[in-house]
């Protein structure tokens, strides 16, 4: 793999379009230039045959169409217009020996909110309730009001929203309708920390560092012209700089 750049980089993310469609003899330069960018890099979206940590790690290429549907508008009965309006979680579990993080990390708690695709995950040593709290309360932050909260029924999960006053609302046990969204969540946090691990030659438990930064990358992506920061705090995208997973600095 080739090393990644520097924070003073200025391997730019213009080199090619947001889309990078198609995987013809045309594109190949294209795909090619844009596998190497630090845009590219923050997240590895979207999959680019040409990028190896992206093959390595399986990443999954998502229809747009389909993301562009779910992020604004109705599941069921609830209406989707800010954040905290509908808010889901489920579990990632590390289960081998040799996965587990360096401080004991065998556990991450995916959470997402409906409204602005905003992502997080927060690893933890156990699936206690004291842990679920913690992690949905980093999510919401300390102004942030819950509105409806969505899981698999999971008793850590029911006891942490019942704690923070959380209306909670339960997926249906395989329906795909209630349960998909946050499973495809966990996923791509799940390929997303994969890809990072892989690009930067890091050990496996560094995972809750690399799952951490990607939910941050897909939170300040900006894609159709708008990102979860922006739909959040409504104060315009990410100005920061944008540093690759283990790079220098």
């Amino acid at each position: 793999l080739p090393p990644l750049p520097s924070a003073s980089d200025p391997a730019g993310g213009d080199a090619v379009g947001e889309e990078c469609r198609g995987h013809g003899p045309e594109e190949a330069r294209d795909l090619n230039t844009y596998a190497l960018p630090t845009k590219h890099l923050t997240a590895h979206l979207p999959k680019n045959p040409y990028c190896e940590a992206c093959v390595r790690a399986n990443v999954v290429r998502v229809s747009r169409r389909a993301s562009r549907f779910r992020a604004r508008g109705h599941v069921g009965h609830i209406t989707r217009t800010k954040f905290g309006d509908l808010v889901t979680a489920d579990h990632l579990v590390s289960t081998a020996d040799d996965s587990q993080g360096w401080e004991g990390e065998r556990v991450g708690f995916v959470t997402l909110d409906g409204a602005t695709r905003w992502h997080d995950c927060a690893p933890s040593a156990n699936r206690t309730q004291a842990e679920v709290v913690r992690a949905l309360s980093e999510f919401a932050g300390p102004r942030a009001r819950v509105e409806t909260f969505r899981s698999d029924n999971a008793r850590e999960l029911l006891a942490a929203a019942k704690e923070l006053g959380w209306g909670h609302e339960s997926s249906t046990p395989r329906v795909s309708d209630t349960n998909a969204v946050v499973e495809r969540a966990v996923r791509a946090v799940v390929e997303g920390a994969r890809a990072l691990l892989a690009q930067a030659h890091l050990p496996l438990a560094t995972w809750p560092y690399a799952v951490k930064y990607f939910c941050f990358a897909l939170n300040i992506r900006i894609l159709d012209g708008d990102s979860a920061w922006n739909r959040r705090f409504q104060k315009g995208h990410f100005r920061g700089l944008a540093i690759p997973f283990g790079a220098q600095v």
